[in-house]
């Protein structure tokens, strides 16, 4: 193998890693696309999980979290910002599980300020549509509380995964 064969493939390796994907300039829309501004891009979310106890998920692009496994795509956002767009950002509570230790609840908020809590690392996630449009999903903020767990995530499913609403966090682009 050459060393432009080996540059070549490590090169394509790293952006299939983004999943970044170039979009239609907004002035020139074709219907039924979504249009976003000249030179912004758009890239997958997935929601990832932490399959032992204390269970606990997160939403961002990975492509990998330490001790979370990757549960799938939510949709995609934008690097930039657009007309009728918020950011996204990753946000963490602690809190009280059994009588002495303490667990991290990670949550998805247009919040900068994560709602009174603490900033997760990374902190900004990426800009979804404020309004629902053709090619758009909600993605929606949903809270489970098992008894001693205490796990907020996101989902796409209208009745979030049969546990409690809190709200739709914005419109992810499919």
């Amino acid at each position: 193998m050459t060393r432009l064969t080996i540059l070549a493939a490590i090169a394509a390796l790293a952006f299939s890693l983004t999943n970044a994907a170039p979009v239609r300039a907004a002035e020139d829309p074709v219907p039924g696309t979504y249009a976003l501004p000249t030179g912004n891009q758009v890239f997958e979310l997935r929601r990832w999980a932490r399959h032992k106890e204390p269970l606990d998920h997160r939403t961002g692009p990975g492509p990998h979290y330490y001790d979370f496994v990757n549960e799938g795509p939510l949709g995609k956002v934008a690097h930039g910002p657009f007309p009728n767009s918020r950011p996204l950002y990753s946000c963490g509570r602690v809190y009280k599980y059994y009588s002495s230790n303490t667990a991290e609840d990670r949550f998805t908020s247009t919040d900068p300020g994560c709602e009174g809590f603490a900033a997760d690392n990374p902190h900004f996630i990426g800009y979804i549509s404020t309004v629902h449009v053709a090619g758009t999903a909600p993605l929606f903020r949903c809270f489970d509380d098992g008894g001693r767990m205490q796990n907020h995530f996101d989902t796409l499913d209208t009745n979030c995964e049969g546990k409690r609403t809190i709200g739709i966090l914005g419109f992810v682009i499919l």
